[in-house]
Order: C-alpha cells, then structure tokens, then sequence
C-alpha cells in the first residue's frame, strides 16, 4: 500500500489545493448590525418570558366543592389546563432560544471589536 505524500501535508499547503481564505472579522458597518440584533433579541426574550406568566395563570381553575362531611370546611380544588401550560412552556422555549441567539451575537460583537483593533 503506498501512501500519498500530499495527504500527510495540512490542507492550505497540499499541492494543488485552493488557498484558505481568512474571513474578515472586522468588516465595516457589522458592529451595528450585530448590536441592534442584541437589542431586539434581549426585547423580544424578555418579552416571551413575560408572557408566560399570564399563560400559566390562565391555566389554573378553581373549583370549591361543599363539605363532604357536615361541620368540614370547604374542598379547594385547583386544576390546570393542559394547552395554557403548553403555551407558557413554549413562551419560554422562545424566550431561551433567542437568549441563546443574543449570547452568540455578543461573542460575534466582542471577536469584530477585538479584531478591529
């Protein structure tokens, strides 16, 4: 078996492979762009976090039933409906992913602005 030498040489110095291109980190006019995405994204996640809230009260009911037992006090009983908990558990999905979308942006902000100096 014989081995090929330009297979042991790192991909930008094998012969006859395409030059690696470095990406420009600092292009004109990205910091702004990068910035407003953090803004609407942080806005919007607290937004959908927010609205969980009156989604899961919405999911409660109540229901008082008379005493059982002549003399006992009142039975309370509290149930949640399942399509309100949904929404308010998928508010919060939206809310963490776009955290998580406001996080990378401000990684990316932090490499243009260091890459620019």
């Amino acid at each position: 078996m014989t081995v090929d030498p330009a297979a042991a040489l790192p991909l930008s110095n094998a012969p006859g492979a395409p030059e690696r291109r470095t990406t420009d980190r600092g292009a004109p006019g990205l910091a702004p762009i990068l910035t407003l995405r953090i803004v609407i994204g942080t806005v919007l996640a607290l937004a959908a976090a927010g609205a969980s809230i009156p989604l899961f009260r919405a999911s409660i009911s109540t229901s008082v039933w008379g005493p059982f037992i002549a003399g006992d006090p009142a039975v309370t009983i509290r149930r949640y409906s399942s399509p309100w908990v949904v929404a308010a558990a998928g508010a919060l999905l939206l809310a963490g992913l776009l955290l998580v979308f406001v996080v990378t942006d401000l990684v990316r902000l932090r490499r243009v602005r260091r890459s620019a100096h």
